[in-house]
């Protein structure tokens, strides 16, 4: 379960670190990436197994754009990643509080597990 959660903020956060003084439209497009997450996570939180097949959608649809952020998030300078945690922290504090129940029931269920592993 924690593990589950874990493997979703390392994934998803290096996606957030885009700076917004190199672009603000890549930092923003990474916040609503991650609460597009959470909503597939917290929509299918009744069924892990749902979840896990629409978490996966998720991540083949957008496996090109997660993997072009992370990348420029390796670019970025201590005092950007402070910047964008500054600017986007109630953003990023909701997308927890909106996944991690559903974590917490689905971290363990294999297809949930597998779809996480396809944004590495």
């Amino acid at each position: 379960m924690l593990k589950t959660a874990a493997l979703v903020l390392a994934l998803l956060v290096p996606a957030r670190l885009v700076a917004a003084d190199t672009s603000s439209q890549q930092a923003e497009r990474a916040v609503v990436m991650m609460e597009q997450v959470a909503t597939v996570i917290d929509t299918h939180k009744d069924n892990c197994d749902a979840m896990g097949d629409a978490l996966a959608a998720w991540m083949d649809k957008n496996a090109a754009e997660l993997q072009h952020l992370k990348e420029a998030g390796k670019a970025l300078t201590a005092k950007q990643k402070q910047e964008f945690s500054d600017k986007y922290k109630d953003r990023m504090e909701a997308v927890g509080k909106k996944m991690m129940p559903a974590l917490q029931k689905c971290g363990q269920n294999t297809k949930v597990t597998d779809a996480m592993k396809k944004a590495k």
